[in-house]
């Protein structure tokens, strides 16, 4: 495929990934000066993965938020393959600068969990669920962070066609929810709970849960609480994670500002308080020393006016 033209429009000059049902290029827009990633569907596939390739275009075509990668074209190439043209990103997934750093302060968490909650708010916001959030669809430009693959990603919308067939689990078995495990309906909350799970491997530098597929799903439905790392419940960012990654859905943050907010408020609580940071001018026991005061001048007013 390198150096073709697709669509008679990008020309095809590196390739980038490689996936099980397709292929991701660095193209050049012949069109403007631009260049773009192209992900191209290969030409043996299932009907299952074509389905679920054009609806990450239709999901991704809802978004506008700069936290979230941009769709700028999708079509057919020589009536055979199926393609989308995503912005192209310059710097590395999340995945990566973990894997050269082992852990990251609580700031830079922070950080990354707030922007990842911005471009999930805008997804909740149109009826979209992610499905996959994990350190390598996290994508970092700089200081922006780059919610990546809506792959996988599920409509919430009504009448929506379901393409996830019977006893089919989709999604990577570390950051899956109990409930996605189990088939039973999803919500915004199944990609705060994997956002939380990232947010404690960012911390600790090891995943939450480990082994082999099998082995961590069956610990993700259990009752058992998801067991955090002791670095992690120490931080200040402990008590966000926490409820971000509890087992039953109701105890968890219902909607992504939800959690952006407890995020804002364990790394500054003062931002609880009065504007400003303003306190309570008069104390009580001052108010009261006032009031002692104003009595007894209104008595000796109404003393020496009797007189």
């Amino acid at each position: 495929m390198l150096g073709e033209v697709v669509a008679g429009r990008y020309r095809v000059t590196e390739k980038i990934g490689e996936g099980g049902h397709g292929s991701v290029w660095r193209a050049d827009d012949l069109s403007g000066q631009s260049s773009v990633a192209l992900k191209v569907m290969h030409e043996q596939r299932d009907p299952g993965a074509l389905s679920r390739f054009t609806r990450e275009a239709e999901l991704v075509r809802r978004l506008s938020h700069p936290n979230n990668v941009r769709l700028l074209d999708f079509g057919v190439h020589d009536a055979r393959l199926p393609f989308s043209a995503f912005e192209l990103l310059a710097g590395e997934t999340l995945q990566d600068k973990l894997k050269r750093e082992g852990t990251l302060p609580t700031s830079t968490v922070a950080h990354v969990a707030r922007q990842t909650l911005s471009a999930l708010a805008e997804a909740h916001a149109v009826g979209i669920v992610h499905r996959d959030i994990k350190p390598a669809n996290l994508f970092l430009v700089g200081d922006s962070v780059k919610v990546i693959d809506y792959g996988i990603a599920k409509s919430l919308r009504p009448n929506t066609k379901a393409l996830t067939r019977q006893g089919e689990v989709l999604g990577t078995p570390s950051y899956m929810t109990p409930e996605l495990i189990e088939a039973r309906p999803i919500t915004p909350s199944s990609d705060l709970y994997a956002l939380g799970l990232v947010m404690s491997e960012l911390l600790s530098g090891r995943r939450v849960y480990q082994g082999s597929p099998i082995d961590i799903c069956l610990r993700q439905v259990s009752p058992s609480p998801t067991p955090l790392p002791d670095e992690v419940t120490r931080s200040p960012l402990g008590p966000v994670i926490a409820r971000a990654t509890e087992k039953d859905p109701a105890q968890r943050f219902s909607m992504a500002e939800e959690m952006l907010a407890a995020i804002d408020l364990a790394l500054d609580p003062a931002a609880s308080e009065p504007a400003d940071g303003a306190k309570p001018l008069l104390s009580g026991a001052f108010v009261a020393v006032l009031l002692v005061l104003a009595i007894a001048a209104v008595a000796v007013a109404a003393a020496v006016a009797w007189l």
